[in-house]
C-alpha cells in the first residue's frame, strides 16, 4: 500500500496501527440506559421499567400475534411488563441480549427468577 505523502506502508504496519488503535480506544456503552443516581429523575427504577425496555417490547410484539400495538400501548405499564415477562421469560427461553440483560440485573440483585413468577420478583 502506498502512502501518498511518503514511502510505501506494509500491510502488517497498517494491521499493527489498527490493532493498537482498537486496543487503546476507550469504549463507553451509553445505550444500556444505566446511569448513576446523580442523573436524578431521569433514571428509571423498578422491574416494570426494566421489562418495558423498547427492545423487549419489539421482541414481544414479534413473538405474539394476538396483541395489537394499539392494545399494548393502552395497557398500564404493570400489564405491559406482565405481558413481556410471560411472553419472553416464561413461554420462551430468554436468550436475546435484551432478555439476558434483564436476567443479569436480577441475578446481581440477588433475585431468584426460577419460579418465573413476576409478582415474586416485584417483592
Amino acid at each position: 500500500m502506498r502512502n501518498t505523502n511518503g514511502p510505501a506502508v506494509s500491510q502488517q504496519t497498517i494491521n499493527d496501527w489498527v490493532d493498537r488503535a482498537v486496543a487503546t480506544t476507550p469504549i463507553y456503552d451509553l445505550h444500556t440506559h444505566l446511569y448513576p443516581a446523580s442523573f436524578g429523575r431521569y433514571n428509571l427504577w423498578g422491574i416494570e421499567e426494566l421489562l418495558t425496555y423498547h427492545y423487549l417490547i419489539a421482541e414481544t410484539m414479534r413473538a405474539r400475534g394476538d396483541v395489537p400495538y394499539e392494545t399494548y400501548w393502552k395497557m398500564p405499564q404493570r400489564e405491559q411488563a406482565n405481558l413481556i415477562w410471560q411472553t419472553l421469560f416464561v413461554e420462551r427461553a430468554p436468550i436475546s441480549e435484551a432478555c439476558r440483560g434483564v436476567l443479569t440485573v436480577l441475578k446481581r440483585l440477588g433475585i431468584d427468577t426460577s419460579t418465573k413468577k413476576l409478582d415474586d420478583i416485584r417483592t
